[in-house]
């Protein structure tokens, strides 16, 4: 239970994206009121980069050299796991919702950008 307790960041994303994404909204307008075209890509992008960087920043503690590239790898197959799931969900149960193959493109870009920032930052430290 400690060890889970390292990642209550990493934890409280993934519940937040969770209810996020199976919330019914009534219209489309009801999510973006202003009308900004793909405004959900926006927002299913950010969401996936916000998870992933909480995540590689609760990891920090290890040093980047013990994680092994399958780590990575697993992290990488089980988000696009949980959040094609997800998708499913929107577009077989959840009123109001549809699920997209562009929204899960969305969802990996955020991740891999949030791994590009964040190693680009980690780079940047090591080097002070």
């Amino acid at each position: 239970m400690r060890r889970l307790f390292k990642y209550y960041k990493t934890i409280l994303c993934v519940i937040l994206i969770i209810i996020l994404s199976i919330l019914p909204f009534e219209n489309e307008n009801s999510i973006d009121p202003l009308n900004i075209p793909h405004l959900d890509k926006l927002i299913h992008f950010i969401m996936y980069f916000s998870l992933t960087f909480v995540f590689l920043f609760d990891i920090m503690p290890v040093k980047l050299k013990q994680i092994k590239n399958a780590f990575f790898f697993y992290y990488f197959l089980s988000i696009l796991f949980i959040s094609g799931i997800l998708e499913l969900i929107q577009e077989f149960y959840i009123p109001g919702r549809e699920g997209s193959i562009i929204d899960l493109i969305a969802n990996i870009f955020g991740l891999f950008a949030a791994v590009f920032t964040y190693k680009f930052i980690w780079l940047k430290r090591s080097n002070l």
